[in-house]
């Protein structure tokens, strides 16, 4: 005969050997409830650190330094005669020829003005010049620079890409009215690279500011943030 307890024992045995299959089926369900309830809850999140990300500035920009006073004196002896626009030069650390000083310069040819850029080393040796973009009519006369950056646009580690924006005079018209235009600039191996495209289509928009060419640069012409 067996006794009370081991009976009992085999009970409890069978209870739970039925009661186990229907507990996981329990806990299963459980816990597809709760990670259902949790998925909105995570899809909202995502939307907002999007929606964050989003908002927040281009951190593309990089600040390269004014030119030191030395820096300055070197710069006019490398371009003598020259009219420096030396309110927007600044010292590179990165380009296709070194660290180096960008100057724009005011050149004047035949009556009219061209806005070009020079990159002279450190030692005050005439490294590159950067000409004007052809996109510019031949009937526009530059007039001063309304606005430059130095920002990524190709991502290749340098700070040598550059957006400015500059004032031009119409000669074709009477009243010589100024007219804003926009040129992109792109280190390459041994240079600069310029798509004259992009740059008639942005000075067509009128864009009166670097940031906003470079939002459009980023959201129309798939330049990466």
């Amino acid at each position: 005969m067996l006794s009370k307890n081991f009976k009992r024992a085999i009970l409890l045995f069978f209870f739970v050997l039925m009661a186990a299959p229907m507990l996981a089926i329990l806990g299963m369900v459980f816990f597809q409830a709760s990670t259902a309830k949790q998925l909105p809850a995570n899809a909202q999140q995502q939307k907002r650190a999007k929606a964050e990300q989003l908002s927040q500035p281009m951190m593309t920009a990089v600040n390269p330094k004014p030119l030191t006073k030395k820096e300055i004196q070197q710069a006019r002896r490398a371009l003598p005669k020259k009219d420096l626009l030396l309110e927007q030069a600044r010292w590179l650390n990165s380009t296709p020829f070194g660290p180096c000083m960008f100057v724009p310069v005011n050149e004047q040819v035949n009556g009219r003005h061209k806005l070009v850029f020079f990159l002279v080393r450190g030692d005050g040796r005439l490294a590159f010049e950067i000409p004007q973009s052809v996109s510019i009519p031949q009937s526009w006369s530059f007039d001063s620079i309304l606005d430059l950056k130095f920002t990524e646009l190709n991502f290749d580690g340098g700070d040598g890409d550059f957006i400015v924006v500059s004032n031009y005079v119409d000669r074709s018209q009477s009243d010589r009215a100024l007219v804003p235009a926009v040129t992109i600039y792109q280190t390459s191996g041994k240079g600069y690279f310029l798509d004259e495209q992009i740059n008639r289509t942005l000075t067509e928009r009128k864009i009166q500011t670097a940031d906003a060419a470079e939002k459009i640069l980023r959201e129309e012409f798939g330049f990466l943030p």
